[in-house]
Parts: structure tokens; C-alpha cells; sequence
């Protein structure tokens, strides 16, 4: 019975990279990868990506006083 399970567990973990690698070869070939690589560089270029900007990105405040957007 482990055998079957460990059998499966192998199979399982192949299908899932499998499934990754196509995923990152279809971000790749649509943009999607290059766009999120340079919005990565930019906030790390301007030290940008603290909490702060994370959730005023995400959710239009900066956290300090919901409801409050910042221009």
C-alpha cells in the first residue's frame, strides 16, 4: 500500500511541474512575465515595495486612515 501512495505522491509532483512549467512558458511568450520582471525592477528601483505601498497598491489607502485614498 506505500508503494502505491509513494507511486501516486511521484506522479502528482510531475503533473504539478509539468503544469508550472507550462504556465511560465505561457507568461513568458504573452508578456505577462516581462511586465511583472519590470514592475519588480522598478519598485525596487525606487524602494517602493514596503507595506505601506503594498496596501495602498492593493486596496487605495495607505493603511493609516481607511477610507482616506491618497492622490
Amino acid at each position: 500500500m506505500g508503494d502505491v501512495l509513494v507511486i501516486i505522491g511521484i506522479i502528482f509532483v510531475v503533473l504539478a511541474s509539468i503544469a508550472w512549467l507550462f504556465t511560465l512558458i505561457l507568461a513568458i511568450y504573452t508578456g505577462e512575465y516581462q511586465r511583472i520582471q519590470k514592475r519588480y525592477d522598478e519598485l525596487k528601483r525606487n524602494k517602493k515595495y514596503g507595506r505601506e505601498q503594498w496596501w495602498a497598491r492593493n486596496f487605495g489607502t495607505t493603511g493609516k486612515s481607511p477610507g482616506i485614498t491618497d492622490p
